[in-house]
């Protein structure tokens, strides 16, 4: 099964937040997923990140971001 690899937009930020704020433990801070949402989603509106989510079926599974 192969998964779908396309830049995110503000429609993807409820799928691409959680899977952030999972990563914050592993730069020393602790999970926050209001803050992760908002961090996403200024990212998202202002462009001025990219971000990639790769998908299969109705699942994100990766993201990638580059600030």
């Amino acid at each position: 099964m192969s998964a779908t690899i396309r830049p995110a937009t503000i429609v993807d930020l409820d799928a691409v937040a959680p899977l952030f704020d999972a990563c914050r433990p592993f730069c020393g801070q602790p999970a926050d997923p209001a803050r992760a949402r908002a961090f996403i989603g200024a990212r998202l509106r202002h462009g001025d990140a990219a971000i990639l989510r790769a998908q299969r079926d109705d699942s994100s599974h990766v993201y990638t971001l580059t600030v």
